[in-house]
């Protein structure tokens, strides 16, 4: 033997063969991703995010929703949006619809005076409203279609109910009838 080199036919083939998978995953691991429909549609929604010309933050003048009053101010700060605190007189079914309530009425002027002043510390004007109404839900949507609103910010308690977690009446209607985006807030102190 003098230490010659002898090709097999079969040793090329493997060869060859490999060099091509080499290659090729070279190939596919170096070629930039191409964005597929799902990936442009997610960006686009990430960038539509941001335009939020109306704001509507439904307050009752706890802390819950003047948590929700400082969030859709650091969001209309952002995007320069208009926000709107409006303040519901739930007339119960029992009553009849223009019943005096000064007491409630009274209420409702001291929190939109609180979510201008929240607003005000985000550098944002807040235009205050009270309806009265039968059920929020129904008075907070037409408010939203009424004034073209793009967002609806509000907070809510968790209840159980029939072994369901249930957001309550006014959120539930409020996300199936909304015709603008809804941002509900579910505070810590309500887990169990």
């Amino acid at each position: 033997m003098t230490g010659e080199l002898q090709l097999h036919p079969l040793g090329i083939t493997i060869g060859v063969l490999l060099g091509i998978c080499i290659v090729l995953i070279l190939v596919w691991m170096l070629k930039p991703k191409e964005f597929g429909k799902r990936e442009v549609r997610e960006a686009e929604m990430m960038m539509e995010v941001s335009e939020f010309g109306k704001i509507l933050v439904p307050t009752l003048g706890t802390m819950f929703s003047e948590r929700m009053v400082a969030l859709a101010s650091k969001i209309a700060k952002a995007d320069l949006s208009k926000v709107y605190a409006l303040f519901i007189v739930e007339v119960p079914m029992t009553l009849p619809a223009d019943v005096p309530m000064p007491e409630i009425d009274v209420q409702g002027v001291v929190s939109l005076n609180r979510a201008k002043v929240i607003g005000k510390r985000f550098g944002v004007e807040i235009e205050g409203a009270i309806e009265r109404s039968r059920f929020a839900g129904k008075s907070i949507v037409d408010f939203a279609n009424n004034k073209d609103v793009d967002l609806i910010v509000l907070s809510t308690s968790v209840n159980e109910r029939f072994g369901e977690l249930s957001m309550g009446r006014t959120v539930d209607y409020v996300f199936r009838n909304a015709r603008c985006d809804v941002i509900v807030e579910k505070p810590a102190v309500y887990l169990k």
